[in-house]
């Protein structure tokens, strides 16, 4: 007799071996080669194509970006513009550089594309490949992709205008019902009509928006109830959310919710923005409301214990409900004349240990990548930030004392300088900055309004500074401000998933003190594209505050909650995988303290659950039951196959070779040798 049994892993075998495969996106990435100089790019503009355009299937369309050298190598024609993941509608995955692009100038990349053939929404992703072969993208740290966006389909209509029906909303905050429009100031809360809306980054939207400020008080909020209007399958609601360009000390949360009748208010959406120079367009699909006569909520609040109440001025820019696909708020593109690029920290680098009251110079090395010169009739604008000026003037000109070049031309980087002083009382504290023009028009790095700042601990003692270059201190103090040591862990109970069900994940979010939190934020990335959405709900503990649910989303979890310390919150995430996942399926939660009340322990901040895709396991046995045969005669084989699971195998391929013709005599009983097997023809159906 001989039995055999064999462990078949599918999925991993063949995510293994796609790794080796040119042009797929599991492939191993490119080490970025060790240069002399530094490959930096920065995004200019989409000159054709912006994001969401919606193209007919099967359309062929131009699509051009242009992009800033904002490092110090010259990008020669050896290097490229490569797709490194989504959905590659170029002939070509590699873009050749059309000529050499010197440190500081600006490029058009431009390539013929072919949008697919079924209706939906696409995406693929590019970075720079160097002349070495190693991958960079956009932004500081060159860490961002950029992209071509489409929806293939018909060209869209507007089927809900929210900026145009604001005047017949309801609006209402914790003080009761508001007009609309309101009074700019008004404490209790104000939601007020804008034509042409000033985005965070300085540009303007030709999409009328809504301005809002949520009661003036911690936590308050704002909201419009926009009643009966009945959600067809394929609707999305679309809208650009940032905080107006003027409010500095903005803090708030953005939520999307829903009623249906007099039932329970449900969240579909939410994204905590604060003022940093950025914007966020926000796609909601609609479609699990198909059918149904729904009441929408736009919901703003404050942030407790971050910016400032009375500085909560939001904007929902072209807020609308789109139908067929596509369209959605127009995405203006950014200036490009003053623009800088952040390249480091050159003295006190962030969480440097100070004492109080001790005197710094902090100093910035940025890059001009923008087309204007900077010269003596521009100054550092202090932003906000809980530290304040750390004593530095608010507006402080350009001059030898600030500036080690003047002026500071396209290309050009410099190193801008404040004297300060750290504050008295121990704590973490940090100090906002930007730029600003002779026009008085501010911009930062980045996008173009992305601030710069200094980051101090200051201790109840003074530290032990380590001599060299930035006077980094070493901190060997115990803060002795208000702090709290905040953790999380994540458990599913399990070790492998099943394409198509569902997984459950308990996610424990603890202060083990020595202060309480409030406002601190929980964060869950949905592991994409294995879970194609989730329901979660949390549990607080006596004291604690979270938002309860449950919520049904397709998008992160995000949380604003309070957690005195010693206390818990226990989410209950329901995860629903796609019937298409494969690789291992990795879920990670966070916990971020209020700048207030910093944390001393970053090592427990986060945590992450993997679950490895499914496998099968097949078995085999086969039997005689004699130990001789005889020539000339015949034998009976009996085979057994077994699927011991977890999973169903279809087309599994059993073979049976037969046997060669025995060399010895009659009477003997030689081992039947024949090899045998059961392996899967194709993967079980997912």
């Amino acid at each position: 007799m001989f039995f055999r049994r064999a462990l078949i892993p599918l999925f991993m075998a063949l995510v293994f071996l796609m790794q080796f495969l040119p042009g797929t996106s599991l492939g191993p990435r490119p080490a970025a080669a060790m240069d002399t100089c530094t490959n930096l790019a920065q995004f200019v503009a989409d000159v054709t194509i912006p994001d969401g355009t919606t193209v007919a299937p099967g359309a062929t369309f131009t699509k051009t970006w242009r992009l800033q050298n904002a490092g110090t190598c010259t990008w020669s024609t050896s290097y490229a513009v490569q797709f490194v993941s989504g959905t590659n509608m170029a002939a070509s995955q590699t873009l050749p550089m059309p000529s050499s692009v010197a440190p500081g100038s600006t490029v058009d990349i431009t390539t013929s594309m072919t949008a697919p053939a079924a209706a939906g929404h696409y995406r693929a992703n590019y970075e720079i490949k160097n002349a070495s072969g190693g991958l960079f993208g956009v932004g500081a740290n060159g860490a961002f992709l950029f992209w071509v966006d489409i929806n293939v389909g018909s060209t869209p209509t507007t089927a809900f205008d929210f900026a145009a029906s604001a005047s017949s909303a309801t609006w209402t905050s914790g003080a009761g019902t508001l007009a609309f429009p309101g009074t700019d100031g008004d404490v209790k809360g104000f939601a007020l009509p804008d034509a042409s809306p000033k985005l965070e980054n300085g540009t303007t939207s030709s999409s009328a928006g809504i301005i809002v400020n949520p009661q003036q008080v911690t936590g308050g909020f704002i909201q419009g109830k926009f009643s009966n209007f009945t959600v067809q399958s394929g609707d999305h609601f679309q809208s650009i959310v940032n905080c107006t360009f003027t409010a500095a000390n903005c803090y708030v949360n953005f939520r999307l919710a829903y009623q249906i009748g007099s039932g329970p208010v449900n969240t579909l959406w939410s994204f905590n923005e604060r003022h940093e120079g950025l914007f966020f367009r926000t796609n909601v699909d609609l479609s699990s409301l198909a059918g149904q006569t729904v009441n929408f909520i736009l919901y703003v609040a404050d942030v407790p214990g971050h910016g400032v109440p009375s500085g909560d001025r939001a904007e929902w820019v072209g807020p609308m409900i789109v139908r067929n696909g596509g369209g959605g708020t127009p995405i203006p593109p950014p200036t490009t004349c003053n623009l800088g690029s952040f390249v480091g920290d050159t003295t006190i680098p962030d969480g440097t240990v100070m004492a109080p009251g001790q005197t710094f110079t902090k100093t910035w090395r940025i890059r001009n990548i923008g087309s204007c010169t900077w010269t003596s009739s521009y100054a550092l604008v202090f932003v906000f930030g809980n530290g304040g000026t750390f004593g530095a003037a608010p507006v402080t000109g350009f001059s030898p004392a600030t500036v080690s070049t003047l002026p500071v031309a396209p290309g050009q980087t410099a190193d801008f300088s404040l004297n300060m002083v750290a504050p008295n009382i121990p704590g973490h504290y940090r100090s906002f900055w930007r730029f600003q023009d002779g026009s008085g028009n501010q911009f930062g790095v980045g996008s173009g309004m992305v601030t710069f700042f200094a980051d101090i601990n200051v201790s109840a003692t003074a530290p032990t500074t380590t001599p060299g270059v930035g006077g980094t201190a070493t901190p060997t103090a115990i803060l002795t401000g208000p702090s709290a040591d905040l953790s999380v862990t994540v458990n599913d109970g399990v070790n492998t998933y099943t394409p198509g069900g569902t997984i459950t994940y308990t996610i424990i979010v603890s202060n083990n003190g020595p202060n309480d939190v409030t406002g601190a934020t929980f964060l869950d990335n949905k592991p994409s594209p294995h879970v194609t959405s989730w329901t979660w709900s949390c549990t607080p503990d006596s004291g604690a505050s979270c938002t309860t649910g449950p919520t049904t989303s397709a998008t992160n979890i995000m949380d604003v909650v309070n957690i005195p310390a010693g206390k818990k919150i226990v989410y209950n995430v329901v995860a629903t995988i796609s019937p298409s996942a494969v690789g291992n399926l990795i879920d990670t939660a966070s916990i971020t303290n209020p700048a207030a009340v910093p944390d001393p322990n970053l090592a427990n901040n986060s945590a992450t659950d993997t679950d490895m895709p499914p496998s099968t396991d097949l078995s085999i046995s086969m039997s005689d039951n004699v130990t001789m045969y005889t020539l000339g005669g015949t034998i009976t084989y009996s085979i057994q196959m077994v699927n011991i699971g977890p999973l169903p195998v279809t087309g599994a391929l059993f073979s049976d070779p037969k046997p060669p013709r025995s060399p010895v005599g009659p009477g003997l009983a030689p081992p039947r040798a024949g090899p045998f097997g059961l392996a899967p023809a194709r993967a079980p159906a997912m």
